[in-house]
């Protein structure tokens, strides 16, 4: 992926700082964080040092007027006032329409199968319990479990959603259950999301399933 289309996509995210004393824009921020990211380092500080060693191939392919580039305060400031599940649907939505111009490059019939329809992706939702959470911050903060929806042939993240410590993956996943997700797609889960409610929202969203039978539905696992 080009690194200015990614640029230009991140400056979708709300910025939740005053426009006062501005002197990076967020797309600028979120994108060398991300290219840190990608890189491997881990803490603001580091990925800071990192993004500043590079400055001169960073100012060169981001087209950029200004010479200095921001500290690691800077990065922290701004992370703190945007919205996370905002800044995935974009990252997500950049990616996807990335990977299927890819797939078709300037000929949109090729995301057709040979019988003339579009072509289902399948996507897989699993949860998993973030490592290093529990008692990070505070002592008593429990292990936070993050439900994923993710393209399986891609590997890419469409969604993310923490589950609250009074909840459950079949009350989290209701959220996830929209439109940009469901639509021409085929979805696979854990025994547990086979449950009606979420059968007939794939159903009447325009998507598909499979899911499976297990104790939770004694009667047809039977059958």
């Amino acid at each position: 992926m080009p690194l200015t289309a990614l640029y230009e996509a991140l400056k979708q995210v709300k910025d939740g700082r005053k426009k006062r004393g501005c002197r990076y824009s967020l797309g600028l921020l979120l994108t060398l964080l991300l290219l840190a990211r990608l890189a491997g380092e881990t803490e603001l500080r580091a990925a800071a040092q990192w993004i500043r060693l590079r400055k001169g191939w960073i100012i060169e392919h981001l087209h950029l007027t200004r010479a200095s580039l921001p500290c690691a305060g800077t990065y922290g400031y701004a992370l703190e006032r945007i919205d996370a599940h905002e800044l995935l649907e974009v990252v997500a939505g950049c990616l996807t329409r990335w990977e299927a111009a890819e797939r078709c490059e300037n000929e949109p019939s090729r995301l057709a199968d040979q019988g003339g329809q579009q072509e289902k992706q399948h996507v897989a939702v699993d949860g998993k319990t973030m490592r290093g959470t529990l008692g990070h911050e505070p002592e008593s903060q429990p292990s936070v479990h993050v439900l994923s929806v993710y393209e399986v042939r891609t590997g890419l993240v469409l969604a993310q959603r923490s589950v609250a410590e009074k909840e459950n993956e079949i009350t989290a996943v209701k959220e996830l259950l929209t439109p940009v997700y469901v639509k021409d797609r085929v979805w696979t889960a854990d025994a547990m999301h086979t449950q009606k409610a979420a059968c007939q929202c794939i159903d009447q969203l325009g998507g598909k399933y499979l899911f499976f039978f297990k104790d939770n539905h004694p009667t047809a696992h039977e059958d």
